[in-house]
Formats: C-alpha cells, structure tokens, sequence
C-alpha cells in the first residue's frame, strides 16, 4: 500500500467533555457499543472424576436396570473438560445508563459484533456509563462519560484493552460521534492499542494510528454502488503485514459502514489483525432495555 490522504478524513481525536445542561424533555442519544480484541481460546484441565463408593467406604444405592435407558459403559469419560473461564476475562455484555436510584437503562452490547444503534433516553447533556461489577446485579462501576450536544446525536463507544492482557476488568473507553449523512459513508476505528493499521479505500491508503477515527463518504453525485476497501495491520519494519480484509463494500444511501480493525498475536493469525464490521442506515435503531435494581 502507498500512503496517500486524498479522500479519506483522520478525524481529530477529541470528544466534547464540557459541563453538563439540561435538554428538552424526551430527548435521546443512539449507542453503539462494541468491545473488541481477541476471543480468549479454550483451556482444558483433568477431569477427576467423583470417587468411587469402594474409595470411600459407602455402598452406592442401587438403581434397577431401565432396558429403555441403554447404560453408558464404565470409565467412558474423555478425562478432559473445558477449564471454567474466568469471569473477569469475559468481555462486558451490556454498559448501562442510570436512569433513578433503582433503574438503569441497558446498552446491550457483544465482543467484535456491531449492532443497531440503542436508542436511549436522557435528562441532561451529560451521559455517564456504568459496567455491572462482577455477577454483582445491584452494583455499577463508572467506566465513562460523555456530553452531547443535542437529542438524536449517534456515538460509538469503543472497549479494549492491551494485546497481552486477558481480562477486562479495566477496559479503555474511546468515544466517536458518527454524523449522518445523505451519502454514503465509512468509518474507521484502530481498536489496536499497540499498532498502526493502514486503511486502503478506492486505491487510496491511509495509516491509522492506535485508537484513532477515519471517515470516508462518497463523492457528491457519484452513482458508484460499491467502493473497494482493504485493511493490513502495520509490520515491525515500518511495512504492512499480509492484508486480512479485502472486499468491495456496498454503497446505499444514508448509510453508515463500520470497520473496527484490531490486532492478534502471530499465534492466532499471521496477517496480525482481524476486524468487526456492520452496516446500518439513519433510520436503524433499537430501544434501551430498563434495568431495575432492589434496594
């Protein structure tokens, strides 16, 4: 890939965190949350079986023999299980929005998988987003905040964390306003904490640095119905790894195209880089869950 700007946007990273004002009643900001960055791969342990009533000097109760239930035959175990997963490498499943003292609205959200738009009501300008702690369903933690300008603004709220770090249990939060548009358009996100990733759209590349927004829309009164795009992740020497997207993308009107590249280790992929994408139009949106909590 060859670096050129022409036609492609970097976006300044920066989201308005002036103070809070009040909005008019009614008012509303759509979510899109999405946390990224590898899946953690199965572990596997011994399975001990329970021990045997000869082992522990009890008799067993005996069962009568049912000849419509066949036995299994004895010692039929693999002697492997799965490992239980710890709770906290489990990337967040919904960031929730405090409504009262005893309900929450819920963003639901699913790692590398970009949904709808949640449409979520507010009081004022200023949005704080909580994460359940642990299995605890009456306690939140405070993992952002935001300030909107106006009811109706669309924002994509991006969760990682280091390449080598397994748990999520203080992921960043990064913040993108998403416009609409009457054109087409595709947005960008380095979900990568670590490394650049170079964004190839119609011919045309750019390198995208960690955490960092790129926009593209279609040209005005252009009728192309669908753009080239390909990502790489950037190498040790300055280079580009294999790609690991290439595709034309479709073009519709007002709608929005994602792209969320992130990294992998050399183990999971020699490409180095994997990536979550979704489409959706201005009109898209589901509605926030309310949350009640006891007290």
């Amino acid at each position: 890939m060859k670096f050129l700007s022409r036609a492609l946007v970097a976006l300044p990273f920066v989201f308005d965190l002036s103070s809070a004002a009040p909005i008019s009643e009614g008012s509303h900001v759509d979510l899109i949350v999405v946390p990224v960055g590898p899946v953690s791969l199965a572990e596997f342990e011994a399975d001990v079986p329970p021990a045997s009533a000869a082992a522990t000097g009890t008799a067993a109760p005996a069962t009568p023999a049912d000849p419509a239930k066949p036995q299994a035959p004895a010692g039929g175990g693999s002697g492997v299980r799965v490992k239980e997963q710890d709770p906290a490498a489990i990337a967040p499943s919904a960031l929730f929005v405090k409504r009262s003292e005893t309900e929450y609205f819920q963003v639901p959200c699913s790692q590398n998988a970009i949904g709808s738009p949640v449409r979520t009501p507010v009081k004022d300008s200023e949005i704080v987003l909580f994460r359940r702690e642990g299995n605890q369903v009456n306690s939140f933690k405070e993992v952002a905040k935001l300030t909107i300008g106006q009811s109706g603004e669309r924002i994509l709220v991006v969760l990682t964390k280091p390449l080598n770090e397994k748990k999520w249990s203080d992921p960043k939060v990064s913040i993108f306003k998403l416009a609409r548009t009457e054109r087409p358009q595709l947005f960008f996100v380095n979900a990568s904490q670590e490394t650049r990733c170079g964004v190839n759209v119609a011919g045309q590349t750019m390198g995208l640095d960690p955490l960092k927004p790129l926009a593209w829309q279609c040209p005005p009164n252009a009728e192309a119905a669908g753009v080239d795009v390909a990502l790489a992740m950037s190498s040790p020497d300055g280079g580009f790894l294999p790609m690991f997207y290439q595709s034309n993308v479709e073009l519709k009107p007002h709608g929005t195209t994602l792209f969320i590249p992130y990294g992998v280790n050399a183990q999971e992929s020699f490409r180095g880089g994997k990536f979550a994408t979704g489409t959706f139009s201005d009109e898209d949106f589901r509605v926030a869950s309310p949350y009640k909590i006891g007290k």
